[in-house]
């Protein structure tokens, strides 16, 4: 899976960088995802990095076979919704370029949508930033 990579490489970086946000990392080159640093590092971690992939490639299996067996007894799953991604994820990381963030990698502060009012944020129990 294309995604696979990066998901195992920032879950391996997030675990040694103490949980710390990816733009917090104290090795630039890590930091802005370079692929000859990422690799160097994946090599020197290769025990836990397969491991993260081997847990994903467990999961879609059982996933495939619950699926599978749902569909046979007439029920549909739905696995795969569209969601916004966390600024410390993996997404954001391996492809900042698709989001707005500050220079530094950081999350810009986002207001309220174009034509929607603070007040129906307060509302809603929420604040424009």
């Amino acid at each position: 899976e294309p995604w696979l990579k990066d998901y195992a490489a920032f879950s391996l970086l997030y675990r040694d960088f103490d949980g710390l946000p990816w733009w917090e990392w104290d090795d630039e080159r890590l930091r802005r995802h370079e692929a000859a640093a990422v690799d160097t590092y994946i090599e020197q971690n290769r025990g836990f990095y397969d491991y993260i992939c081997f847990g994903q490639w467990a999961f879609a299996r059982q996933w495939q076979q619950l699926s599978t067996y749902a569909a046979s007894r007439g029920v549909a799953l739905i696995g795969d919704l569209p969601l916004y991604p966390a600024y410390n994820s993996a997404e954001v990381w391996a492809h900042p370029e698709r989001f707005q963030l500050k220079e530094d990698g950081s999350p810009q502060a986002i207001r309220s949508n174009p034509g929607q009012p603070p007040v129906h944020q307060q509302r809603r129990g929420t604040t424009a930033v």
